[in-house]
């Protein structure tokens, strides 16, 4: 009789492990595309941001940057530069609702001011209130024509909103926008060919 025990165990044949391993590269190779379409399929919103210091300038911590701030708001609560800059800072780190709270009231404050609406509209798209966050959009335009802000309409009316000429015509403005950065113009025309078949 024969002791197995210490035994190495017995090699796998090589049409199995070709089999296997064809399945795991397939498997890689369909869970990278899935990622690109979805990527071609839902691409974000631009946000135009302040530069951020590198970290070791920096400086300050968050409790000495927003303490002053929240100082700020319970002498005046309709500081619009402390509700602004509140807001901000909660969309630099993606708290969105936190964000829109403030961003609300900054609109409130001043109902005419462009950067609350633009802010305000990009912290709803992030919380998925595609709808509010095209109103707000839209009631931005009708005080500022901004490329930016014409650009994310129309990707909301693309790829959330189902609204095709809405989308195809605020893409068109952004192309055709002479003050647009030349990026913004070069994406508003991608998406529009994506969007036309083109």
């Amino acid at each position: 009789m024969t002791d197995t025990r210490n035994a190495p165990p017995a090699a796998m044949p090589d049409g199995p492990r070709k089999a296997i391993l064809a399945v795991m590269g397939l498997s890689l190779l369909v869970m990278l595309g899935g990622s690109f379409l979805y990527r071609l399929n839902h691409p974000g919103l631009v946000v135009e941001g302040r530069q951020q210091p590198p970290a070791a300038t920096q400086g300050p911590s968050e409790a000495e940057v927003l303490g002053p701030m929240m100082q700020r708001l319970q002498q005046n609560p309709n500081d619009l530069e402390a509700l602004v800059f509140l807001g901000e800072h909660f969309l630099g780190h993606e708290d969105w609702a936190r964000a829109e709270a403030f961003l609300q009231r900054a609109v409130i404050a001043a109902p005419t001011e462009g950067r609350p609406l633009y802010l305000l509209g990009i912290a709803q798209y992030h919380r998925e209130q595609f709808a509010p966050a095209a109103e707000t959009f839209e009631r931005l335009l009708a005080i500022n024509d901004e490329p930016a802000a014409r650009y994310n309409l129309g990707l909301l009316y693309l790829h959330y909103l189902n609204d095709k000429p809405k989308a195809l015509q605020h893409l068109k403005a952004v192309v055709a926008a002479k003050d647009a950065p030349e990026e913004l113009r070069k994406r508003a025309g991608e998406e529009l060919a994506k969007a036309t078949g083109n």
